[in-house]
């Protein structure tokens, strides 16, 4: 009965935060602490009235902004008064205050009082850090950097940059927390010096040196993704301006404009045909791609997992239409993204089998196919035929 009783509203966050009914919501959460099951979703008339894991109530789980700010500054406050959940809650709760006090400034345009606070941000950081072992601040100037860059300002966020390498302790790495921070740094740094609003200011030698001198610290922990954003850069510093580096760019500024837009989960994504040919150059088999994985995921896959969840068809159609009746790169790209997120669609086999008639015009060896496509090209064309 629960499951089709008239809806009520959007509920409450988990701490009692209320949207109004013009918020632009998310995502779902079991009201249970235990159980933690959640969903995607935009529509909370589509939600389930109930868990489906454990039957209990749901909650408000994220939000657009500002309504997510709002329900941010409810959840801190409650964490600040009440008992702590766990040992090192209260730490963690004083750090996320400091840190929305921050973000809340350059919210309402005022970097002056942003640097004031980063600066306590710091001091707060690194007294915690001194007095708790277990407690380690990466994630906390990780969110003050990201919230810098976010509304533009280069100078706030390399100075974030500035205080955390001058912190960073680069002794015993196989402690978790101070790798993780170490990690956390270099991938900052590196955002830093490839976004388009960050990377031109006149910070970026000095922050490249602190990233050189970072990597050399902590090579032996470094990821696949910390090595490839490290060649990227070096190639460009010395001049590189190929098809890669024009793919990177396109990258980035079609994640602006993903920001700057804030589409609805599960929306159609704009620029199909662009995204799948940054996916293409990252699938080719025949190179190694040195565009960012994470960017990758977040610019190309993303967008058409979250549509093809919503409607699996109109996802095929929309980048179908992007790709098709014409031949390249971006076809491949096309099907590559569509065999993971609505590889049971009809529509998904004319993307396919364009996709394969292209590599083969291209001369590439099999090998560099994967399982879903060599099957398909035996089905169509015949064993030993490639």
């Amino acid at each position: 009965m629960g499951l089709f009783r008239r809806f009520t509203g959007t509920p409450p966050t988990p701490f009692g935060y209320q949207p109004p009914p013009e918020a632009v919501v998310r995502s779902w959460i079991c009201a249970d602490p235990g159980c933690g099951h959640s969903g995607p979703g935009s529509d909370p008339r589509r939600w389930p009235r109930r868990c489906p894991e454990c039957d209990a109530g749901i909650r408000t789980d994220r939000l657009a902004e500002p309504w997510e700010h709002q329900a941010r500054r409810q959840e801190i406050d409650a964490r600040l008064a009440g008992p702590p959940r766990w040992s090192g809650d209260l730490d963690e709760a004083r750090a996320e205050d400091a840190v929305w006090w921050f973000a809340d400034a350059l919210a309402h345009t005022r970097p002056e009082l942003a640097a004031e606070r980063w600066a306590r941000i710091d001091r707060l950081i690194k007294e915690t850090e001194a007095a708790q072992r277990t407690f380690h601040g990466g994630y906390h100037r990780w969110n003050a950097f990201q919230c810098a860059v976010d509304h533009g300002h280069a100078d706030l966020a390399a100075h974030v940059l500035r205080d955390w390498y001058a912190a960073a302790d680069t002794s015993e790495l196989e402690d978790n927390g101070r790798r993780t921070n170490c990690r956390q740094l270099a991938s900052c740094l590196i955002t830093f010096l490839e976004h388009p609003v960050t990377a031109p200011s006149p910070h970026a030698e000095p922050l490249w040196s602190a990233l050189t001198d970072l990597m050399a610290r902590m090579r032996d922990v470094t990821t696949a993704d910390h090595i490839q954003g490290y060649a990227r850069l070096g190639r460009l510093r010395a001049g590189g301006n190929n098809e890669e580096e024009s793919l990177l760019d396109a990258l980035r500024q079609l994640r602006i404009g993903d920001h700057r837009a804030a589409p609805e989960e599960g929306a159609r994504p704009t620029d199909l045909g662009l995204r799948m040919l940054c996916l293409a150059w990252h699938e080719r088999g025949d190179q190694v791609s040195g565009l960012d994985g994470s960017l990758v995921w977040d610019v190309c896959l993303r967008p058409v997992m979250e549509h093809a969840r919503a409607d699996p068809r109109a996802a095929v159609e929309a980048v179908a239409a992007a790709v098709l009746p014409g031949a390249g790169w971006e076809v491949f790209g096309a099907s590559r993204c569509l065999q993971e997120y609505a590889g049971d669609e009809p529509g998904f086999l004319p993307v396919l089998d364009a996709a394969l008639e292209f590599l083969h015009g291209q001369g590439w060896s099999e090998r560099f196919l994967n399982g879903v496509e060599r099957r398909r090209w035996h089905t169509t064309h015949g064993p030993d035929s490639w």
